[in-house]
């Protein structure tokens, strides 16, 4: 298994994502050389699930973290850090 690297911003706008609520998704990519990760997209807080989806490539994988809001059965607001690995089936 080949390792990576993460760059630095990764570090920090996961942070202001998850403690500040900076962000709503981070896409994450692989270098053209798959040595390290390098932050591609850092949606506004504002930014609607379709925007992210959009940004998404049809042809490449990608690494994503959504910050994900909804009710409860009982109504109450909450949220989580979804973590995904995107491999789309026309993969390169």
């Amino acid at each position: 298994m080949q390792s990576f690297t993460i760059s630095e911003d990764i570090g920090q706008h996961f942070n202001d994502l998850r403690m500040k609520r900076a962000y709503r998704y981070l896409i994450v990519a692989l270098s053209e050389d798959g040595t390290q990760a390098v932050l591609q997209a850092a949606g506004a807080r504002t930014a609607p699930f379709s925007e992210f989806k959009a940004a998404m490539p049809d042809n490449q994988p990608r690494y994503a973290i959504y910050d994900l809001e909804y009710k409860t059965a009982d109504g109450r607001n909450e949220s989580k850090l979804v973590f995904i690995m995107y491999s789309p089936d026309n993969c390169t």
